[in-house]
C-alpha cells in the first residue's frame, strides 16, 4: 500500500508541476497581451491629443476671424439671429450663407 501512496504523490507531484508550468505561460501571455493594449492605447491618447490640439487652433482661429468682424462691422455685441430656418420642402435646416468656415486672415 504505501508504494501506491508513494506513486500517487509522484503523480500529483507532477501535475502540479504541468500546472505550473502552464500557469506561467498563461502569465507571460497574458503580459504580452497587456503590453501591446497598453500600446494601443498610448498611440490612440496621442492621436486625440493630436486632434484636440488641432480643434483647438481652429477655435483660436474662429475666434480671431469673428473678432475681425466684429471690429470691422462695428459690431461690439452679438446680435445676430442664430436660428435655423426649416424649409417644408427639404430634409433639414438651411445654413445658406450663414457659415463661412476659417478664413485666413492677417490680424497684424
Amino acid at each position: 500500500m504505501e508504494e501506491e501512496n508513494i506513486d500517487h504523490g509522484v503523480e500529483c507531484d507532477g501535475n502540479v508541476v504541468e500546472k505550473d508550468k502552464m500557469l506561467h505561460e498563461k502569465i507571460s501571455e497574458l503580459i504580452d497581451e497587456n503590453m501591446q493594449h497598453r500600446a494601443e492605447l498610448i498611440r490612440r491618447n496621442k492621436e486625440n491629443s493630436e486632434t484636440i490640439e488641432w480643434l483647438l487652433s481652429q477655435v483660436h482661429k474662429l475666434t480671431d476671424e469673428n473678432k475681425y468682424l466684429r471690429i470691422n462691422l462695428g459690431i461690439h455685441k452679438d446680435t445676430t439671429d442664430h436660428t435655423i430656418a426649416i424649409r417644408k420642402d427639404s430634409m433639414g435646416p438651411s445654413f445658406s450663407g450663414r457659415l463661412t468656415g476659417c478664413l485666413e486672415l492677417d490680424l497684424n
